[in-house]
Formats: C-alpha cells, structure tokens, sequence
C-alpha cells in the first residue's frame, strides 16, 4: 500500500466542488501523454547535466580568489598559502575539477607555495592548471603561457635552469605572437629571462635583458610603477654582481622609493630594496648606512616572516656582512649560521645557500686551535663540521651548475684540503680524481 500525502484541504486531482467528474477526450489525453513524456526528458536532462556552480560557494570562491591575490600583494605569504588551499577546495565545490576557476585556484596555490619558500609538488598543481585552459583555450593560448611562466619561475628556484630556460622562451614566443608590442606581460618575460642569466652567473647577458625590461615598463607603465620598481631593483642587483656600485645605488634607491610609496614602508618589497642597498653601501664603505639599510630588512622581515623563515634569510646575511666589515667576527659568524641553517631547511637548496657557507667558513680559518675562532669566541666551527658544509656546498653546485663547472670544482678543492686536514686522504683522493677527471681534455672536449 502505498504512502498517503497529509490532507490539506485540497479537492481530488480531476474534480472541482460542486462539479462532477467528466470523460477526458482523446487529444486531450494524447496531449497529456506528449507533455509528460517531454517532462521525463527534460527530468533526465537535468540529472545529467554538466555541474553549474552552488551560488554561495561561486561567490565564495571569487571572495577567497581575491584574498589570496591581496595577501600576496601584501606580502603576506602565510596567510595568502591558507586562503589559496581554501581556495582551491571551494572552487572544487562550486565549479568541478575541469573549470577555468580550478584552474586559478591551483595557479594561486602553486605560486603562494613558491612564494612561501616551498617548491615541492607545484609541478603537479601547475600541470593541472595548464591542463584545464590548454582544453578550453588551447595549448598556445596566452592563458597557457602565464601559467607556463609561473612553472619556469619555481624550476628555477629548485636550480633546473636548462628546464626554466626552455618554458620562459617559449612563453616570450607566445607573448610575442598573441599580444600587442607595448603588453606588460611581454616586460615580464624578459625580466624574468634575465633574472634567470643572472641566476646563471651570465650577468652581461642578463644586464641587456634587465634594460630591455625596464624601458618597456617605464615606456608603457610609467616610472613610478611596482613593475618598473621591479627592474630597476634588477638591474642594480645585477649592476652589484658586475662590481658597478656607483651605478647601482641611485637605481637601488628608485626602487626603494617606489616601493615605500607604492607597495608601503613595511613590505617585503622594501626589504628586498634594503638588503641591496645595504650591500652597495658597505661596498663603498658607509657602514653606518649600511647597517641601518640591514637592520630594517631584518625589521621587515621579521614583521612580515619571522626570523625562522627562509625568507629573512637575505635581510639575516646583510647584517651579518656589516659586522664581519665592522670587525665583529662573532656577531657575523653567528649570523651567518643562522642563515645557512634557514637556507639548508629548504627541500631544494639554492645556490645562495653555497655562497653563504663558503662566506661562513671564510670566517673561520683552518689555522686557528680546535674549537676557538680568530676573535677569541668558542663558536668556531670543528673540522667535521667543516667538511660536511663544504660536501654540502659543492653537492649544491654540481647539481646546478653541472660537475664540469669552474665554481663546482672550486668548491671540490675546497673539500678536499679540508679532508686532508682532517686526516681523511682516502676521501680527499676520491675527491682530488674527480677533479681531474673534469680537468682532462676529453672532459673538455
């Protein structure tokens, strides 16, 4: 028996009060039949549908996706990393797994990753993105390329130049062909091209790019834009790797000025202006200057990170640079293995992490007794503890520069003198081998 519906008071279906009930004629039966059926299909139609959007959570998700790009402009990565893995579920919500606003969602979180100092697994959360716009707007579509671009950015950062090189080329390729000649977009490629020569040590090569960069950007953007900023901070870090200090520090101070106005006195931005400042200034012999440029990247990023994070870790290494200028060998020894700590946390240390514990160990020399450092302190690093940096340091520079490289075997030597010192011939002798093995004319050839 089935299911009665609760009484409501309403007449039987196919009567009215007072009226009795009549024979329903044929076409009007057939008619009946004709709408019923077109209401089944129309019934399966909507089962099937493809997923429209939950209205709340579509408006969610663009509140969320907006928040996650403020934070980033804040420089608030933290905070921005929790809104883009909020994100990206409320965008599996409201849209599926295949729509545009995935697509986003999963660009945001693999770029708040990188910006986080987290390079692991973005590869995965970038294919997808480009997965999704390569179907809808095809694999050479100016929708691609950007998140190609985003891809080559975080290969970069993990020391897989060839890798970056190849996707940023091709991303200038499609900018150039898609868009029109004065495109932000197509200053951004080559900014991002000559970031990545200066990554390579090819700093002439990187130095043409950084002033093609900045004269689009100055020439369609204006020069008090964060874009210009951008290059001008560039180009005077680039200036600094050629030794051109005189030439880097009015550039460096329009950045800054740029950035204290445009991005705010306590951006990351700023900091990253200060650290550079500081490096161009103690170049020059202003320590005072230098010092405070130093400590207020440190201020910063203090602020903005907090001293565990690998991103105070520039701001940490300028301080500690005044002081090893300033004679205070401890001060800066301590510094400096605090910042070599933060920079070896990372899943896929850089080649900065090399430089700043050959600037460690500099500070220590091999002559002075066990234990104790050239300025009296304990602090001085042991002999074992030095073998095992420089290993670090040289593993570092092989896997990014290649074996062959004239830093890698620097670095090789620097090992090896450090095991003989330490008694270990067998492994200083593994260690010499290999360097000769780079050294032989068919390892030139």
């Amino acid at each position: 028996m089935g299911e009665t519906e609760p009484s409501d008071g309403a007449a039987p279906a196919g009567t009215r009060p007072g009226l009795t009930t009549r024979q329903v004629p044929p076409w009007i039966a057939a008619a009946a039949i004709g709408v019923a059926v077109a209401a089944c299909a129309a019934a399966a139609w909507w089962q099937a549908r493809p997923s429209q959007p939950r209205l709340a959570d579509g408006a969610a998700w663009v509140d969320l996706a907006d928040q996650v790009k403020a934070l980033a402009r804040q420089g608030r990565h933290a905070e921005a990393l929790r809104a883009a893995r909020e994100s990206v579920e409320v965008a599996g919500r409201a849209y599926g797994p295949a729509h545009p606003a995935m697509a986003e969602a999963l660009n945001d979180l693999a770029q708040a990753l990188v910006a986080d100092g987290h390079t692991e697994g973005v590869e995965d959360l970038y294919a997808r993105a480009i997965e999704i716009h390569a179907r809808i707007a095809g694999p050479e579509s100016v929708e691609v390329a950007g998140i190609v671009n985003n891809l080559a950015i975080a290969l970069q950062r993990q020391g897989r130049f060839d890798d970056a090189d190849r996707l940023f080329v091709k991303v200038a390729e499609t900018y150039e062909r898609e868009l029109e000649p004065g495109h932000p977009w197509l200053a951004t490629a080559i900014n991002n091209r000559a970031c990545l020569e200066d990554a390579r040590g090819r700093h002439d090569a990187a130095e043409a790019l950084h002033r093609r960069a900045l004269a689009l950007r100055e020439r369609y953007l204006g020069p008090a834009h964060l874009d210009t900023a951008e290059s001008l901070a560039n180009l005077a870090v680039n200036a600094c790797e050629r030794e051109s200090f005189t030439e880097a520090e009015p550039l460096q101070r329009r950045a800054l000025a740029i950035r204290e106005r445009a991005a705010g006195p306590a951006h990351p931005l700023t900091a990253s202006s200060l650290v550079s400042l500081s490096e161009i200034l103690r170049s020059r012999d202003n320590l005072v200057d230098a010092e405070w440029a130093a400590l207020g990247a440190l201020a910063i990023r203090q602020q903005v990170f907090g001293l565990d994070h690998v991103q105070s870790a520039g701001a940490i290494e300028a301080v500690a640079e005044v002081r090893a200028a300033g004679d205070d060998g401890g001060s800066a020894r301590s510094l400096f293995m605090k910042a070599v700590a933060l920079r070896l946390r990372s899943a896929v240390p850089g080649l900065k992490a090399a430089d700043v514990i050959d600037r460690l160990l500099t500070l220590d020399s091999e002559d002075e007794a066990p234990g104790r450092a050239a300025d009296g302190t304990t602090d001085a690093i042991d002999a074992a503890r030095r073998v095992a940096l420089l290993e670090t340091a040289a593993d570092i520079r092989a896997r990014i520069l290649g074996v062959d490289a004239v830093a890698t075997l620097d670095s090789l030597r620097r090992l090896a003198n450090a095991m003989h010192a330490t008694g270990d011939v067998a492994r200083a002798e593994q260690v010499e081998r290999r360097i000769a093995a780079s050294e032989s004319p068919a390892a030139v050839q």
